[in-house]
């Protein structure tokens, strides 16, 4: 599977720069309000899914993430953000099959773990 770290999708990012205003980044990965001013399942910000994974390092420290994914005729990629550790990382493939999304998912969640510098 091909993989590369877009450089431009990483600067969007603005871990390393400032790209995106802090003001920016906390407006764009801030979960929305349902209309009736509940939150949604997902934790759906502007564009991005904000969660606590255990995936990187396991449940003994749950580590807050900042993702969104796609899957294409054709192609899949996926965007995380570490922004505790400084770390974001895309990954993209040329095969779009289920298979191929959760190979890009698994596959940038184990580069966040080695440029962490915790990977065994």
């Amino acid at each position: 599977m091909p993989v590369t770290l877009p450089e431009s999708a990483v600067t969007f990012t603005g871990i390393r720069n400032s790209f995106l205003s802090q003001a920016a980044r906390k407006t764009m990965w801030t979960p929305v309000l349902l209309a009736d001013g509940q939150a949604n399942e997902q934790n759906y910000a502007l564009g991005w899914r904000i969660d606590t994974s255990t995936r990187m390092f396991g449940k003994d420290k749950p580590t807050a993430i900042i993702h969104h994914g796609g899957q294409q005729e054709g192609g899949a990629s996926f965007l995380v953000i570490a922004p505790a550790l400084g770390v974001s990382v895309a990954v993209m493939t040329n095969s779009g099959t289920g298979a191929a999304r959760q190979a890009v998912q698994d596959t940038a969640y184990e580069l966040v773990r080695q440029l962490n510098g915790n990977y065994n």
